[in-house]
């Protein structure tokens, strides 16, 4: 079956048949590019979003491995995801990924939509994806850090969102410890 094939037939629920098709095409010259070029098709997102994601833990797949215009592409095309879980699995894996200079104003957009999440591990990650932003462009830092101390000191947010937050806090920036 081909790499489309088996995303589409994919129950979206459980992992073991996912985790089959990226095995069976992680090998494939062309399985990121084909993962990036499927990424904004509704029907196959969650499924594409998860083998990027799965590649980044597999260490299959490093950020630096990916061409700037791919990692362009990326930011762009996931301004344009619609759900919420593909939302998730990129915002998991931006830490993992560089964010070009070309990038950057569709990774802000991202993220930002990200915090505005109604779905609490959306906007965990996002203020991860908001520290990722930040440590690739330091003009984002002083903005990241008074995210962070309002999302732990206020009543807004629970207790996952200000954990994953005190994480990010402790972790700071480069050369801001």
């Amino acid at each position: 079956m081909s790499l489309r094939s088996d995303i589409e037939q994919w129950d979206k629920k459980a992992v073991q048949p996912i985790a089959k098709a990226y095995n069976a095409h992680a090998s494939s010259p062309s399985f990121i590019e084909d993962l990036l070029d499927m990424l904004t098709e509704p029907t196959l997102e969650v499924g594409v979003s998860w083998m990027l994601k799965h590649a980044i833990e597999a260490d299959d797949l490093v950020g630096e491995s990916l061409a700037p215009e791919q990692l362009t592409a990326l930011y762009r095309d996931a301004t344009k995801l619609t759900h919420w879980e593909s939302k998730l699995h990129l915002l998991q894996i931006m830490e993992f990924l560089p964010i070009p200079s070309r990038a950057k104003s569709n990774a802000e957009r991202f993220v930002r939509d990200g915090l505005d999440s109604e779905h609490k591990f959306v906007r965990a990650w996002a203020f991860s994806g908001m520290h990722a932003l930040a440590t690739n462009h330091p003009a984002y830092q002083a903005e990241a850090e008074t995210l962070f101390e309002q999302a732990v000191s206020g009543e807004n947010e629970p207790p996952s969102v200000k954990a994953r937050v005190r994480k990010l806090i402790k972790r700071g920036f480069p050369d801001s410890n």
